[in-house]
């Protein structure tokens, strides 16, 4: 009976979904991976992988175009980002500000309890009326950007990137926005807990809590340049390599158990 499907029911299209899994993994050998800790551990509570092989390795970035370019303040220009606040970057495809998931509803009450003069927010992805109140000075709009070169150099361009999403099982943004040199900003939840170490390389403020994701911001504000220094090489953690290298060593593991 789930409520994300257009019509639910006792043996709706969730059911059905639930019973070809059940039936196609019965007797699968082999193993799981999760792209986080948390996917892993919600695999090993479920009903049909309950009892089977689960691993954590993370998805894999493409760091030769996430990656730190510098010359920040040549892309700030270039970009039309204030040089002289703290620029904020929100970013969210399909529904973007819209989607509730997302959370921009917070980082809006957030920006709120911030001196507006010492930040602009910038955004790229889908824009809806949410956006009405914050001030078109205060603003930068980049709507959805398609060339991941142009979106490497508005992470770049940038000073904090800020994710309050409710759940994320990884969060690809954070991780470009990371790459790139850029500390991000985010609730404590989900894969974001395996991307961002607190007050390390960003901040991880207590779920849905509105002042603590402004304290986040403000904190990782007065600390960004060490933050920086712990980022800088953070990319290869999530390069095509190294995650070869952790698939690798799983099916070799598992070949091993095998025979």
């Amino acid at each position: 009976n789930c409520p994300q499907v257009k019509h639910p029911g006792e043996k709706d299209l969730s059911w059905r979904n639930f019973k070809i899994k059940e039936n196609l993994l019965r007797e699968m050998q082999g193993a799981i991976v999760g792209p986080s800790r948390w996917v892993a551990e919600c695999a090993s509570q479920s009903s049909i992988l309950k009892g089977k092989n689960i691993y954590h390795i993370p998805n894999m970035l493409n760091t030769n175009v996430f990656r730190h370019l510098g010359g920040k303040e040549k892309l700030k220009a270039r970009y039309r980002l204030d040089a002289d606040r703290t620029v904020l970057l929100f970013g969210a495809a399909d529904a973007g500000t819209g989607n509730a998931n997302k959370g921009f509803r917070y980082l809006q009450k957030a920006l709120e309890m911030l001196n507006k003069e010492e930040y602009q927010l910038a955004i790229f992805g889908n824009i809806d009326k949410m956006m009405e109140g914050l001030g078109e000075d205060h603003v930068r709009q980049f709507g959805y950007i398609t060339d991941e070169q142009v979106l490497t150099e508005i992470y770049n361009a940038v000073d904090l990137f800020i994710t309050p999403s409710l759940q994320e099982s990884f969060g690809y943004t954070t991780c470009e926005a990371m790459a790139c040199g850029t500390p991000v900003v985010a609730f404590d939840i989900g894969g974001l807990r395996d991307q961002i170490t607190h007050k390390k390389t960003g901040y991880l403020a207590r779920r849905a809590d509105v002042e603590d994701l402004a304290a986040g911001i403000v904190y990782c504000r007065q600390n960004i340049q060490v933050m920086r220094e712990e980022l800088s090489g953070i990319s290869q953690r999530y390069s095509y390599e190294s995650i070869m290298l952790q698939y690798v060593e799983l099916m070799e593991r598992l070949l091993y158990d095998m025979t």
